[in-house]
């Protein structure tokens, strides 16, 4: 797995285990102290560093989800913000009623901050990707990781990496498919593979792939844009589409 995608999981994974230590152990304090502000900032610090990595991976995808998420999510970042703003007023004026009165506060932000955290996790399980990201500065980032390979809805088939790797150790009737831009593939490609750039599959069979029953494996930097091309080709009648990934997680041979 890719290393910044590791380390998003961890961070965001933080974030949910920071919120939720510092809301619930005021609460069985029944008091508001300096630890728990601390932890409802590691848990912001958290969750935007998690974004932010998430989005050195984005690679043009649609995977923030909008709609219902955004708003609700919009809503739980600004309750995040003024949750922690709060906390710091409280504390800095010494005001021991609302020291003890502060964790009714706390819960209720916290469940709003669940509600997109937990939203974005089943839409996750509704795609069927490897990799949903979903937030960012709208709300709490959700990244749900899916074991499916194989068949799947949208008509392609997927494989990891190290299978794609292994596929090509030996020759074959495939073709190896690069969907990022011509300069992208000029830079760097896996050997023998050819390019058709994401954005000119359109409704067209391209000129490059005259046979729609031939094996076809797909990849573009991180994923993403391969996803769509893969989905793309399906939908125009290739027939043996296999998407495998982006060349960020390729150990083998480059080709310039």
């Amino acid at each position: 797995m890719n290393p910044t995608l590791i380390a998003a999981i961890i961070t965001i994974t933080l974030a949910l285990i920071f919120y939720s230590v510092g809301v619930w152990t005021e609460k069985i304090q029944k008091v508001l102290k300096v630890r728990h502000l601390v932890l409802f900032v590691l848990g912001l610090i958290c969750d935007s560093t998690g974004t932010a990595l998430m989005s050195t991976l984005a690679d043009h995808s649609d995977g923030s989800k909008m709609g219902v998420h955004g708003v609700t999510g919009a809503i739980a970042i600004i309750l995040m913000l003024v949750h922690a703003i709060w906390a710091l007023i409280v504390l800095l004026k010494k005001d021991e009623k609302r020291q003890q009165n502060f964790h009714k506060f706390s819960i209720f932000v916290w469940l709003i901050w669940l509600v997109p955290y937990f939203i974005g996790m089943f839409m996750g399980m509704g795609t069927g990707n490897d990799v949903t990201i979903i937030g960012g500065a709208d709300g709490p980032t959700t990244v749900f990781v899916a074991g499916k390979l194989g068949d799947n809805d949208m008509g392609y088939e997927q494989i990891n990496m190290e299978m794609a790797k292994a596929i090509f150790e030996e020759p074959g009737d495939y073709i190896i498919l690069d969907v990022r831009r011509t300069d992208e593939f000029s830079e760097g490609h896996i050997p023998g593979a050819i390019n058709v750039a994401n954005e000119i599959i359109n409704d067209t069979e391209p000129e490059e792939l005259p046979d729609k029953d031939q094996t076809i494996y797909v990849y573009c930097r991180s994923g993403n844009r391969s996803k769509q091309a893969a989905e793309k080709l399906a939908a125009l009648g290739y027939t043996n589409i296999i998407e495998f990934g982006g060349i960020i997680d390729w150990t083998g041979e480059i080709e310039k």
